[in-house]
């Protein structure tokens, strides 16, 4: 995983080499396992250097058997799938007509504020990713056997609106670090100030606009508590607040979705599945106008 500045920095590097055969030294990066599987996220430290003239990219292919000397290409030839844009219209439609099926969508959209009733954080199993549950006085996990190691995670739902139409978008653990340049252990110990029941860091995001890189996946075909969960937040765009044209926003109370809760997020998802929206059994924020005009219309198709 490549973050921040670094980002920027590859991308750059990356232009300059795609196509070719190259090895690269790439430092200070932090391992994390997600659902089992090994990740290799950067830091503020990381940089990333190629001379040939460094030892180390000297002995490398001789350490590794490599063929004349030359690494492999990795993916050589593929394209990139092109990421479309929706509106949370769009995004809506496409769960209402389509097939269960995963899909990956950008949209750009401005946070109304944080859900604080739906709390910011949760603790995962550290083994599988998935949101531990109570049992009696104890937390498990209900796929890995044995005590769990709990986890703390970033679990933080937006009230956003495209200008159109309203949703929540849920913000997992590394979108979350991501876009606000701290790790939720890191938070918590610092002792944060608190604004309206979550961290400031947290609750500075409303008013602000971002375009967002969000999945749509088996979860959004069965919950009646509409989310998108993003994977990624790509920019933040600098333009006034949008001015919400349309009523009420469609999305049905529910309490809590069931286990799957992990299979959409990031497995905690795993490492990009996990559905976390597994928490407390409350419906969507709307105001009470929206709720009591939901009643009727919910009372009149009886």
């Amino acid at each position: 995983m490549v973050w921040d500045g670094c980002a920027a920095e590859f991308r750059k590097l990356y232009a300059s080499i795609v196509g070719k055969s190259t090895i690269l030294i790439i430092t200070a990066v932090n391992p994390k396992s997600y659902g089992g599987n090994l990740s290799l996220s950067t830091t503020y430290s990381t940089r990333f250097y190629r001379d040939a003239n460094y030892e180390a990219i000297k002995v490398f292919p001789k350490s590794s058997s490599l063929p004349d000397g030359v690494p492999p290409t990795v993916n050589g030839g593929k394209t990139p799938a092109i990421i479309e844009t929706f509106s949370i219209a769009e995004a809506r439609k496409f769960v209402s007509t389509s097939t269960e099926q995963e899909k990956e969508f950008k949209c750009t959209a401005y946070i109304v504020e944080i859900v604080v009733d739906r709390g910011w954080k949760y603790i995962a199993c550290g083994k599988c990713g998935l949101k531990l549950v109570e049992s009696g006085s104890s937390l498990i996990c209900k796929r890995c056997s044995g005590e769990p190691i709990g986890v703390v995670k970033y679990r933080v739902e937006l009230a956003v609106t495209d200008g159109k139409d309203k949703t929540i978008f849920v913000m997992l653990d590394e979108p979350t670090t991501q876009l606000i340049h701290i790790g939720v252990t890191e938070l918590i110990d610092s002792q944060p100030a608190m604004k309206d029941g979550v961290p400031e860091v947290l609750a500075e995001l409303t008013g602000r606009t971002f375009e967002f890189e969000l999945k749509i996946s088996g979860y959004n075909f069965k919950s009646k508590y509409e989310t998108f969960t993003v994977t990624r937040v790509v920019s933040d765009v600098q333009h006034p607040p949008p001015q919400t044209s349309t009523g009420p926003n469609e999305v049905d109370d529910h309490d809590q979705p069931s286990e799957t809760s992990e299979k959409h997020c990031t497995e905690v998802q795993q490492p990009a599945t996990a559905n976390c929206n597994d928490i407390s059994g409350q419906g969507s924020p709307l105001e009470p106008a929206e709720r009591e005009s939901k009643k009727a219309r919910t009372g009149n198709s009886k």
